[in-house]
């Protein structure tokens, strides 16, 4: 424990001579003495600590403001963690959209391939209708010609 001495000027009345510019100074002189006499009464009615007292205060005071910059932490942690669940659902938003457009253009492919297998199918029936048709011009106009050819002799 720090033992508590007095201050040997202020226990001691100065004498401080007496002209115009000293009234004020030793003035202010008494105040402060007072005011020092009022906290060293203070002072001797504080509360002082033993050692082991004093190290376990300042033990619990590391450790609370410890605590403290943990629960900051933990806080800030939080708000990251919060930031970065909705930038996932976003992103999971997005992936929906992009999966549904997907989906979409794919069966806009299997509708515009089943379409465009059947125009082939109508294609090929219709070109062999034309074959079908182009023999039996060839074949009438066969039977003409031979017709015509009797018929001149």
């Amino acid at each position: 424990m720090l033992p508590m001495n007095h201050l040997p000027v202020l226990d001691k009345h100065v004498k401080v001579p007496e002209t115009p510019d000293w009234g004020r100074a030793s003035g202010n002189i008494e105040d402060t003495k007072i005011v020092v006499g009022a906290l060293k009464s203070l002072i001797d009615d504080a509360v002082f600590l033993d050692e082991d007292a004093y190290y376990g205060a300042a033990q619990l005071s590391s450790l609370q403001n410890k605590l403290q910059a943990a629960n900051r932490r933990i806080q800030e942690m939080e708000m990251e963690a919060t930031a970065l669940r909705a930038e996932v659902d976003s992103k999971n938003e997005n992936i929906l959209e992009l999966t549904s457009s997907h989906k979409e253009a794919k069966d806009q492919i299997l509708e515009l391939k089943l379409e465009l297998e059947n125009n082939a199918k109508i294609f090929q029936m219709h070109y062999q209708e034309i074959i079908t048709r182009n023999e039996e011009i060839e074949r009438l106009n066969a039977m003409v010609a031979a017709a015509s050819g009797e018929a001149s002799f």
